[in-house]
């Protein structure tokens, strides 16, 4: 949440803009304003979650690649090694 002048604004996720609370709390109540707050904080927590899982993805197929590489780089160096 942000405060501004004009009062407490929610910035939700899944809405493009920001909403005054106090207008949020009028149609919805503050239990919905407290629930909409409280998914914001989870879905900024998943996210991060899912962009680490991402990376370690990312790291371990870059790994698994670079073996099969130097396997094969290997391979290579042992048959040219014995033909030569």
């Amino acid at each position: 949440m942000t405060s501004s002048d004009d009062g407490i604004r929610v910035s939700c996720s899944f809405s493009f803009h920001d909403i005054d609370l106090a207008q949020f709390n009028t149609l919805y109540g503050k239990k919905a304003a407290a629930l909409y707050t409280q998914a914001g904080d989870y879905q900024k927590t998943a996210r991060f979650y899912y962009k680490k899982a991402e990376d370690t993805y990312y790291q371990a197929n870059n790994w698994a690649a670079y073996d099969d590489w130097r396997r094969a780089r290997d391979q290579w160096d042992y048959f040219y090694s014995r033909n030569r």
